[in-house]
This record gives C-alpha cells, sequence and structure tokens, in this order.
C-alpha cells in the first residue's frame, strides 16, 4: 500500500537534515580558504590595546 503524504514527508525531512548538516560546515570550509595563518600570527600582537598605567 502507498502512502504519498509520508513519502512526501520523508523526502521533505531527509532535505531538511541535509541542509542543516551543510549548515554548519558552510562557514567551517570557506573560513579555511579566507585567512592566512601567517597573518594570524604577526597581527596578534598588534591587535591588543596598549595597558594603562596604574599612576596617572
Amino acid at each position: 500500500m502507498s502512502h504519498p503524504l509520508l513519502n512526501a514527508f520523508w523526502t521533505m525531512l531527509w532535505f531538511f537534515l541535509w541542509i542543516m548538516w551543510f549548515t554548519p560546515l558552510f562557514p567551517i570550509i570557506v573560513d579555511g580558504f579566507r585567512e592566512d595563518p601567517l597573518k594570524i600570527n604577526t597581527a596578534g600582537g598588534r591587535s591588543r590595546r596598549p595597558r594603562r598605567s596604574a599612576c596617572p
């Protein structure tokens, strides 16, 4: 016996789960191509704010 509504439900469920699986993977993959590892190391010291002295 065929149940077309059940088949449509399973298709929509699998498609939704497939999208939910790719959603967190996409930023991880894109981030791997965006940043240069050498720039992260050299910019680390310059990105900090200077310390304030305790005595004015």
